[in-house]
């Protein structure tokens, strides 16, 4: 969830896994159509929400979309559109104007993990694990699955290449990448990892980014083939990677160091380290250069500018 890629690749996703000090999870989400920053927050649930914030008011009243929060969230491309995954199972997509339900899909063979929009928004990639490894192709306005393929490891990461016809599935358990075929279903190209978290595509036909936190390092490999290309050192436990849509600015959660590492897209090159007060978890980045972190063991969303490597703000949640 699930990124921006280059052109017409059209989605954030952010995501958190772990509990923190009251067992919650969380997720974010940027539209920068409407300014606004979406924030899931699961508790249990009489202490879960869904919310939105200005982002150029972060202080002000956030509006309540739900009661209940989600541990995913990801945007269609022309942000109308939002899908949020409810405690790992049900499905739901919201409109982002007026908040209102359009669809969901429950009944799913596994549990259900990060999500994708297509390319026109008429259904939804989503990372299957648990009882059922691999990823469903899902129709959240007649409520059904189109296909299910399942996969060696538990996906932990989808990354949508509609130029390509393919959607980019990393895998732990045991460490894998695969380009999938979004309408054959078959394995176009696949490469070991050393463990994977995250991924983005970096350029549609150039470059796939794959956080292998195992090996504390980010590996830069060829769209096509999937081969190795670079390799950006990075430091322990690192939770997420995440890009602007502007394609200027890659970042990646480290909660071994409590820290926010920048780097610069184009050049790859590390552009600054950010200490953090608390273990971070989930990430957003901005259009207009701005960083923003939940934490495990906080209630507040830090922001940074990511150009000056400096914390900026909060927003208490």
């Amino acid at each position: 969830m699930k990124k921006w890629g280059i052109g017409a690749h059209v989605l954030l996703i952010v995501f958190a896994l772990s509990g923190c000090v009251d067992e919650c999870v969380f997720a974010l989400a940027i539209a920068e159509s409407s300014e606004s920053l979406f924030v899931g927050r699961y508790c249990g649930r009489d202490e879960s929400s869904l919310t939105r914030h200005q982002l150029r008011a972060l202080d002000a009243d956030p509006i309540s979309i739900k009661a209940y929060g989600y541990s995913r969230l990801a945007l269609d491309r022309e942000e109308r559109r939002l899908v949020a995954v409810r405690s790992y199972g049900t499905v739901d997509v919201y409109s982002v104007d007026g908040g209102s339900l359009l669809g969901d899909v429950s009944g799913l063979p596994g549990l259900a993990g990060e999500v994708v929009f297509t390319l026109d928004a008429s259904a939804v990639w989503v990372a299957l694990w648990g009882r059922y490894s691999g990823v469903a192709l899902i129709d959240f306005e007649h409520g059904l699955t189109r296909a299910t393929i399942p996969l060696a490891g538990d996906p932990v990461s989808l990354v949508y290449a509609d130029g390509d016809n393919a959607v980019f599935i990393a895998s732990s358990s045991p460490g894998r990448l695969v380009k999938l075929h979004t309408s054959q279903f078959v394995e176009i190209a696949t490469a070991t990892t050393s463990g994977a978290l995250d991924l983005l595509l970096l350029s549609a036909h150039v470059h796939v980014a794959v956080l292998e936190d195992s090996a504390n390092r980010i590996v830069v490999r060829d769209a096509e083939t999937l081969a190795e290309r670079a390799t950006l050192s990075i430091g322990a436990e690192a939770r997420q990677l995440e890009m602007s849509r502007d394609q200027k600015w890659m970042a990646v959660t480290e909660r071994g160091g409590r820290q926010l590492r920048i780097f610069d897209v184009e050049s790859l090159s590390e552009r600054g380290v950010v200490p953090l007060e608390g273990e971070p978890e989930a990430l957003a980045l901005s259009n207009d250069g701005r960083a923003f972190v939940a934490f495990t063991d906080r209630d507040q969303v830090v922001v940074i500018d990511l150009a000056t490597a400096a914390v900026t703000g909060e927003v208490e949640l």
